[in-house]
């Protein structure tokens, strides 16, 4: 049993730690959320989709399948300031992540130690401190399929379809986590009976954040694309 001082000791150090590692995050986020769209050729496409959106009202497409959630966001973003905005948004909802993760991890019984340690790593994984400041998807996708599995552990199957359905609206592919969640509720007895509501919430609230791309597209927004040079070239282009 720890005394009173140094329970004391290990709560203060504990938050000394998350509040240097928060400083650390964004410190080290500032130089490329200044930095323009960001690596990705895919991140043109989104600037170019996006002025486009705005300045005409129609939706389009920045390649197939289109991320109509994301698409439309950075519109509506645009409208009040430029790049910088979306980047600095981008990288609080990446650190949002860091605290659902962190969460999670709480769930699952890991000591404080191993919680800092993993959240450390997630933070300065290449791939995610990249896309954590450019005016790109992958974060915003992960954020809400992180948010669906927390959901999901606390028997919120409400929320956590919601939350899956709104990541599919910003990547499609994000709806193949919908297999490991409903293997997850089919395991445990008293969420069975929320399969096929969970199911049907998922599926109907895709349908409806992509309907933009059904009502201008047909179904011809999910045949296959090649990324040529044009469409970098060529706001919302549908190549």
């Amino acid at each position: 049993m720890k005394t009173e001082k140094e329970a004391k000791r290990s709560y203060f150090y504990h938050w000394g730690v998350m509040i240097s590692l928060t400083v650390f995050y964004f410190l080290s986020r500032i130089p490329l959320i200044y930095a323009g769209f960001g690596s990705d050729n895919d991140s043109i496409l989104y600037g170019a989709t996006a002025k486009t959106i705005l300045e005409t009202g129609v939706y389009g497409l920045s390649r197939r399948p289109g991320f109509p959630l994301y698409e439309q966001l950075l519109a509506l973003f645009l409208r009040f300031d430029g790049w910088v905005l979306i980047n600095w948004i981008t990288a609080i909802i990446s650190f949002m992540i860091l605290i659902i993760f962190y969460q999670i991890m709480s769930f699952y019984k890991y000591t404080k130690q191993e919680k800092i340690l993993l959240s450390i790593f997630l933070a300065v994984f290449h791939t995610f401190w990249i896309s954590s400041t450019s005016v790109i998807d992958y974060n915003w996708a992960f954020f809400f399929i992180m948010s669906a599995y927390l959901a999901l552990l606390y028997k919120r199957w409400e929320l956590s379809a919601l939350c899956l359905a709104m990541a599919i609206g910003f990547r499609l592919t994000s709806g193949i986590f919908g297999v490991p969640f409903l293997f997850y509720m089919f395991k445990r007895s008293e969420m069975r009976r929320y399969l096929l509501p969970y199911f049907l919430l998922t599926g109907l609230m895709s349908f409806v954040f992509y309907a933009p791309c059904f009502l201008r597209y047909g179904l011809d927004f999910l045949r296959p694309a090649v990324l040529s040079h044009s469409c970098l070239m060529t706001s919302s282009s549908f190549c």
